[in-house]
Protein backbone atom coordinates (compact mmCIF):
# COMPACT_ATOMS: atom_id res chain seq x y z
CA UNK A 1 0.00 0.00 0.00
CA UNK A 2 1.28 3.44 -0.86
CA UNK A 3 1.36 5.94 1.95
CA UNK A 4 1.75 9.71 2.10
CA UNK A 5 1.28 10.52 -1.56
CA UNK A 6 1.62 14.17 -2.41
CA UNK A 7 1.26 14.48 -6.16
CA UNK A 8 2.02 18.21 -6.10
CA UNK A 9 5.66 17.53 -5.20
CA UNK A 10 6.23 14.97 -7.96
CA UNK A 11 7.96 16.08 -11.12
CA UNK A 12 5.98 15.68 -14.29
CA UNK A 13 6.78 12.94 -16.74
CA UNK A 14 8.31 14.33 -19.94
CA UNK A 15 5.75 15.23 -22.60
CA UNK A 16 6.08 13.34 -25.87
CA UNK A 17 7.19 15.47 -28.76
CA UNK A 18 5.58 15.45 -32.18
CA UNK A 19 8.72 14.83 -34.25
CA UNK A 20 7.30 12.55 -36.93
CA UNK A 21 10.73 11.56 -38.29
CA UNK A 22 11.66 9.75 -35.07
CA UNK A 23 11.17 6.01 -34.58
CA UNK A 24 8.08 5.38 -32.45
CA UNK A 25 7.30 2.81 -29.79
CA UNK A 26 4.98 0.06 -31.01
CA UNK A 27 5.43 -2.75 -28.47
CA UNK A 28 6.96 -3.56 -25.08
CA UNK A 29 7.90 -7.16 -24.38
CA UNK A 30 8.92 -8.59 -21.02
CA UNK A 31 11.80 -10.93 -21.80
CA UNK A 32 12.21 -12.28 -18.27
CA UNK A 33 14.21 -11.77 -15.10
CA UNK A 34 17.97 -11.99 -14.61
CA UNK A 35 19.61 -14.09 -11.91
CA UNK A 36 20.09 -10.83 -10.00
CA UNK A 37 16.33 -10.21 -10.00
CA UNK A 38 16.33 -7.45 -12.61
CA UNK A 39 13.37 -7.28 -15.00
CA UNK A 40 14.36 -7.38 -18.68
CA UNK A 41 12.18 -5.59 -21.24
CA UNK A 42 12.52 -4.99 -24.97
CA UNK A 43 11.08 -1.92 -26.67
CA UNK A 44 10.19 -2.27 -30.36
CA UNK A 45 10.26 0.87 -32.52
CA UNK A 46 8.97 1.54 -36.03
CA UNK A 47 9.73 4.37 -38.42
CA UNK A 48 6.23 4.03 -39.90
CA UNK A 49 3.61 3.33 -37.23
CA UNK A 50 0.77 3.91 -39.68
CA UNK A 51 1.63 0.63 -41.41
CA UNK A 52 1.92 -1.36 -38.17
CA UNK A 53 -1.08 -3.61 -37.56
CA UNK A 54 -1.59 -7.25 -36.60
CA UNK A 55 -4.86 -9.08 -37.19
CA UNK A 56 -5.10 -10.11 -33.53
CA UNK A 57 -4.87 -6.52 -32.31
CA UNK A 58 -8.62 -6.04 -32.72
CA UNK A 59 -9.48 -9.05 -30.53
CA UNK A 60 -10.62 -8.61 -26.93
CA UNK A 61 -9.20 -9.14 -24.42
CA UNK A 62 -5.58 -8.65 -25.45
CA UNK A 63 -4.35 -10.88 -22.63
CA UNK A 64 -5.97 -13.91 -24.30
CA UNK A 65 -4.28 -13.36 -27.67
CA UNK A 66 -1.23 -15.49 -28.41
CA UNK A 67 0.27 -13.50 -31.26
CA UNK A 68 0.33 -9.84 -30.27
CA UNK A 69 4.01 -9.21 -30.92
CA UNK A 70 4.51 -7.44 -34.26
CA UNK A 71 6.26 -9.25 -37.08
CA UNK A 72 9.95 -8.37 -37.29
CA UNK A 73 9.39 -6.62 -40.64
CA UNK A 74 7.18 -4.04 -38.87
CA UNK A 75 9.93 -2.59 -36.66
CA UNK A 76 13.46 -1.42 -37.31
CA UNK A 77 14.87 -0.89 -33.80
CA UNK A 78 14.92 -2.85 -30.57
CA UNK A 79 16.18 -1.42 -27.29
CA UNK A 80 16.50 -3.32 -24.03
CA UNK A 81 16.47 -2.35 -20.36
CA UNK A 82 17.32 -4.22 -17.18
CA UNK A 83 15.73 -2.70 -14.12
CA UNK A 84 14.30 -3.29 -10.68
CA UNK A 85 11.20 -1.43 -11.84
CA UNK A 86 8.32 -3.75 -12.75
CA UNK A 87 6.32 -2.70 -15.79
CA UNK A 88 2.82 -3.89 -16.59
CA UNK A 89 2.86 -4.41 -20.34
CA UNK A 90 0.18 -4.23 -22.99
CA UNK A 91 -0.22 -8.00 -23.06
CA UNK A 92 -1.87 -7.79 -19.63
CA UNK A 93 -4.88 -5.81 -20.91
CA UNK A 94 -7.80 -8.05 -19.98
CA UNK A 95 -10.66 -5.69 -20.82
CA UNK A 96 -9.46 -4.08 -24.02
CA UNK A 97 -7.86 -4.95 -27.33
CA UNK A 98 -4.35 -4.03 -28.40
CA UNK A 99 -6.06 -1.78 -30.93
CA UNK A 100 -7.32 0.28 -27.97
CA UNK A 101 -3.69 0.67 -26.90
CA UNK A 102 -2.80 1.90 -30.40
CA UNK A 103 -5.64 4.44 -30.14
CA UNK A 104 -4.28 5.78 -26.84
CA UNK A 105 -7.12 4.43 -24.68
CA UNK A 106 -4.55 2.53 -22.60
CA UNK A 107 -0.79 2.81 -22.11
CA UNK A 108 1.55 0.35 -23.78
CA UNK A 109 3.40 -0.12 -20.46
CA UNK A 110 3.26 1.43 -17.01
CA UNK A 111 5.02 1.03 -13.70
CA UNK A 112 3.45 -1.41 -11.27
CA UNK A 113 3.11 0.29 -7.88
CA UNK A 114 1.15 -2.45 -6.11
CA UNK A 115 4.00 -3.40 -3.78
CA UNK A 116 5.84 -0.13 -3.28
CA UNK A 117 5.94 1.81 -0.03
CA UNK A 118 6.28 5.28 -1.54
CA UNK A 119 5.10 6.74 -4.82
CA UNK A 120 7.95 6.58 -7.39
CA UNK A 121 10.12 9.69 -7.64
CA UNK A 122 10.10 11.84 -9.66
CA UNK A 123 7.07 10.21 -11.38
CA UNK A 124 5.47 6.89 -12.26
CA UNK A 125 6.65 5.54 -15.63
CA UNK A 126 3.85 5.49 -18.21
CA UNK A 127 4.57 4.85 -21.90
CA UNK A 128 2.20 5.02 -24.86
CA UNK A 129 2.00 3.56 -28.33
CA UNK A 130 3.63 6.07 -30.68
CA UNK A 131 5.95 7.71 -28.13
CA UNK A 132 9.22 8.68 -29.81
CA UNK A 133 12.40 6.81 -28.97
CA UNK A 134 13.83 10.07 -27.62
CA UNK A 135 10.82 10.56 -25.33
CA UNK A 136 11.05 7.00 -23.99
CA UNK A 137 14.80 7.34 -23.39
CA UNK A 138 14.32 10.65 -21.54
CA UNK A 139 11.52 9.19 -19.43
CA UNK A 140 13.60 6.17 -18.43
CA UNK A 141 16.75 8.26 -17.87
CA UNK A 142 14.95 10.39 -15.28
CA UNK A 143 14.58 7.15 -13.29
CA UNK A 144 18.25 6.17 -13.92
CA UNK A 145 17.26 3.47 -16.43
CA UNK A 146 19.38 3.24 -19.58
CA UNK A 147 18.19 1.46 -22.71
CA UNK A 148 20.67 -0.14 -25.09
CA UNK A 149 20.25 -1.09 -28.75
CA UNK A 150 19.98 -4.80 -29.44
CA UNK A 151 18.84 -4.34 -33.05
Amino acid sequence: MIENIDFSENAEQPVADDNSSQPRLIYVLKVGTTQDGLNVYRFLYSEDIDSVWMEQWSEKPACNCRFLEPESSMYQYVKEIKTEVELITCTSACCNSYGDICDGVLSIAYENIDNVQMYPEPFRIVLHFGDTMEHVDKTLAQRDIVSIFVR
